[in-house]
């Protein structure tokens, strides 16, 4: 407990100390480090929406190619469950 007041207290402190160069360092340098991270989200995203499509596109294309390729006279689904066709 004791050193968490000390560790406020010094924060405190420096924060008091530092003020105008912390606030120089945020008006210079947060925008430039908000617009790269913003640049890499939508890399990100980019990334995923395209892998997404691919893997909704070959799901769609194997299951076509695996329904086209089963007989139509049973059904699959009551085969698997045992139940009565």
């Amino acid at each position: 407990m004791l050193g968490f007041l000390i560790g406020a207290i010094a924060g405190g402190l420096a924060a008091t100390y530092w003020h105008r160069e912390l606030g120089s360092f945020r008006d210079q340098h947060l925008p430039r480090l908000r617009n790269q991270t913003a640049d890499k989200l939508e890399a990100a995203e980019r990334t995923i929406v395209e892998g997404v499509k691919k893997v909704s596109t070959q799901a769609r294309t194997r299951l076509r190619r695996e329904d086209a390729s089963a007989p139509h006279d049973e059904d699959p689904v009551s085969d698997r469950i045992g139940g009565p066709r």
